[in-house]
């Protein structure tokens, strides 16, 4: 069975031979996706709680390693590795003005991506209840790296143009990501909050 409905400026109604949902969130209608980051392209991950501060950096042989672990411990690889893919398919229930949290940010979670992605990325985390939110923004290459590549010549050879391109696409998207993310929190699932604070 259908639904009655009418064109805005006709008031002939019709039945539909479906029946129609319309979602009344202006949430349904927002791309929900934050962030997205493949765990092949952390390099690093620091992360600073209220009383407790740790890197996990990739080794030599690539595994996510947790540094300065005490003497006689072990870390458990799987958390480790949990923490280290954080960010990948982060999205959001809810978004609100930034000043609308009445909850401290308490925890920061910064993910440094492999050298020549040149972006580093930096949530900030707070807790009310049982809801979390997410603040985040991005770090492009330093300042000092894009005036050098700015001088690199049109003659320059293909490597060289490749990676000052890189350096430069790298330097406009972390400004865009941080443009369209400023001023804004994001209600987040517990669970992606919680690996960020683990």
């Amino acid at each position: 069975t259908g639904n009655y409905v009418r064109l805005l400026d006709d008031d002939t109604v019709y039945v539909s031979e479906k029946s129609l949902y319309l979602s009344t969130s202006p949430t349904s209608y927002m791309e929900s996706e934050i962030v997205n980051v493949k765990k092949d392209d952390v390099q690093e991950i620091s992360v600073k709680l209220k009383d407790a501060t740790y890197t996990i950096a990739r080794g030599k042989d690539d595994k996510a390693i947790l540094q300065n672990v005490p003497k006689g411990k072990r870390p458990k690889q799987s958390e480790v590795d949990s923490v280290f893919d954080a960010l990948s398919w982060v999205s959001f229930n809810d978004v609100l003005p930034l000043g609308k949290v009445a909850a401290p940010w308490d925890a920061t979670y910064v993910c440094r991506l492999k050298k020549d992605k040149h972006t580093t990325y930096i949530a900030h985390l707070a807790k009310k209840g049982d809801k979390h939110y997410l603040q985040i923004a991005a770090q492009g290459p330093p300042a000092a790296l894009i005036e050098k590549s700015r001088l690199i010549r049109k003659d320059a050879s293909k490597e060289e143009l490749k990676k000052k391109d890189a350096i430069f696409t790298a330097a406009d998207k972390a400004a865009a990501f941080t443009a369209k993310h400023k001023g804004w929190a994001y209600e987040i699932s517990s669970w992606k909050a919680e690996k960020m604070r683990t």
